[in-house]
């Protein structure tokens, strides 16, 4: 523009139009239609104001627009109930979602550089920000009102009339495809399914589309000095301030993580010593900080959280010598076998995997996983051989089991 300000810009554009298709031949194009305009736009000014002193600004723009279905309406399902058809045949209406579904992911990025020469030290100062932002709607298809589902479910008294008994030669894998074309012959039905979501301007629950808008954004400052103490030597220095914030919802609707992801492992709110609503085996250490005492759970099953959680000593307890430093594992192994010694199988792991080490002569960098930087988790091939051993230990208990029935059938007295 002139000579101490020169402005530059680049765009690139990609666009895109698939084109639909029918149900059917001879009916309207309603399927598979996608639109997309990709276009990234970069701009920015360079200023020198003085001979030393320089300014650099970058400005871009990213927008990768998609919509799936382009140009459909309520028009598409003819008026018609959503009645998908069982066998994946295809009906004369869709009654999939076949409505638009608009969506982008815009981001927006601001970059700012001053650069001071003073003496022999090159000052750089600046920032930078991103805005990183996204929507979409979907699940318009909710406009055109619920499902009616075909089918037959096992409280249906139809469901009886299927067997080996009552069509020869029936095989078990054709069994619901017959229960299927009789639901859709007789118009059986098993459910209605429909969803509401909520209105991003009223937000009042409502028959039509969900629209999720999210943003997040991030910003930095920066001061670094080049100073060159001799013709040999220079100095950099400097400092950064970063800032990320959290994505977040712009229109108080939808959040991405669930309820339960929220609660964490517990998926209920916290409650020490319980996972998944069941009580873990209690474990704590005696006053003197060299006994620890394993207790299991209580006999009580009745019993609140709460009446468990205040029970001093639950029925079992085992105990092992802390001090013991060097026969720490092998007690802890015993400690947890003696709560599980009434008449309870228990597959040793401890000592298998003790066996390999001692008895096979296996180094304990081939049964440690290689990425494990901590050494705590098997590699491939030692679970796999765990696996293994398990597997003939529930074969042979099984074997055990058959053999000794057959044998108390065979001495049984005949009454």
């Amino acid at each position: 523009m002139n000579p101490k300000l020169a402005v530059r810009g680049v765009m690139n554009l990609q666009w895109r139009d698939f084109t639909r298709n029918p149900q059917f031949p001879g009916l309207a194009a309603v399927n598979g239609g996608f639109t997309s305009t990709y276009y990234i736009l970069s701009t920015g000014a360079d200023w020198t104001p003085r001979s030393n002193l320089f300014n650099q600004f970058n400005f871009g723009l990213q927008s990768n627009h998609e919509e799936f279905n382009p140009g459909n309406t309520l028009d598409v399902f003819g008026g018609q109930r959503l009645v998908p058809f069982p066998l994946s045949l295809t009906t004369v209406y869709p009654t999939n979602d076949d409505m638009p579904q608009p969506r982008n992911n815009p981001v927006y990025n601001v970059i700012d550089t001053v650069t001071l020469l003073k003496a022999r030290h090159t000052y750089t100062f600046g920032g930078s920000f991103r805005r990183t932002t996204m929507w979409q709607t979907a699940n318009q298809v909710s406009s055109a009102g619920p499902r009616f589902n075909l089918g037959i479910n096992n409280a249906d008294p139809a469901s009886s009339l299927f067997n080996a008994t009552t069509i020869p030669g029936l095989r078990s894998s054709d069994l619901a495809n017959a229960q299927a074309l009789y639901a859709l012959l007789t118009g059986r039905l098993t459910s209605i399914t429909g969803t509401n979501y909520p209105d991003e301007t009223s937000h009042e629950y409502r028959a039509g589309a969900q629209t999720i808008r999210e943003a997040q954004n991030v910003a930095g400052i920066f001061a670094q000095d080049q100073w060159r103490l001799t013709p040999r030597f220079t100095l950099n220095y400097g400092l950064r301030w970063e800032f990320t914030g959290a994505a977040y919802n712009t229109n108080d609707l939808f959040t991405s993580p669930t309820i339960a992801d929220l609660y964490g492992p517990s998926k209920e709110l916290f409650q020490p010593g319980t996972l998944d609503g069941v009580l873990d085996p209690q474990i704590a250490w005696a006053p003197d900080g060299n006994t620890l005492f394993v207790s299991s759970i209580p006999d009580d099953a009745d019993m609140t959280q709460a009446e468990v959680a205040g029970k001093v000593l639950p029925r079992k307890t085992a105990r092992y010598d802390a001090t013991a430093k060097k026969e720490k594992a092998i007690e802890m192994v015993k400690a947890i076998s003696e709560l599980a010694r009434d008449g309870v199988n228990v597959f040793r792991r401890f000592a298998f995997m003790k066996g390999l080490s001692e008895v096979e002569q296996v180094s304990f960098d081939r049964m440690v996983d290689p990425a494990d930087e901590h050494r705590l988790h098997d590699s491939d091939w030692a679970t796999h051989r765990v696996a293994w051993a398990m597997k003939l230990a529930i074969v042979g208990g099984v074997d055990k089991a058959r053999s000794s029935a057959a044998a108390s059938s065979r001495t049984s007295p005949v009454s």
